[in-house]
């Protein structure tokens, strides 16, 4: 990015072709990412994303005993794991509060939330 911006002063001294320049660059300077130290949620690529969202539950370092309880309900990958509710996951049978905690902890460390739900929808 800074080498763009250094082209873009040098030709604008040197040429003055600030149109050609940016018609030239405008797609590689509109797809510049850049994540936080903290990578917020909204910010990651699509791609990288799918990604995440594909990788198991296995990856999230939780405990042994939690891990079973949420592939014994059918929570195997990332995905599973935050299309559920927290009613949901409160909800899973032989989940413990320690479980349960240790859920609500990795889900703060990773800066995730559970899925909310509209509660007048589910009436």
């Amino acid at each position: 990015m800074k080498k763009i911006f250094n082209l873009l002063i040098i030709t604008t001294i040197t040429f003055g072709a600030i149109p050609n320049l940016i018609a030239n660059n405008s797609y590689d300077i509109q797809n510049q990412t850049v994540l936080p130290a903290n990578t917020e949620w909204e910010t990651i690529e699509y791609q990288e994303r799918l990604e995440l969202e594909n990788r198991s539950i296995d990856d999230l370092e939780m405990t042994q005993r939690t891990q079973i309880c949420l592939k014994e309900s059918g929570i195997y990958t990332i995905h599973d794991f935050l299309s559920k509710t927290e009613d949901e996951i409160k909800n899973i049978k032989n989940l413990t509060r320690k479980s349960l905690a240790e859920i609500r902890q990795k889900m703060n460390e990773l800066d995730w939330h559970f899925k909310v739900t509209n509660k007048k929808q589910e009436n």
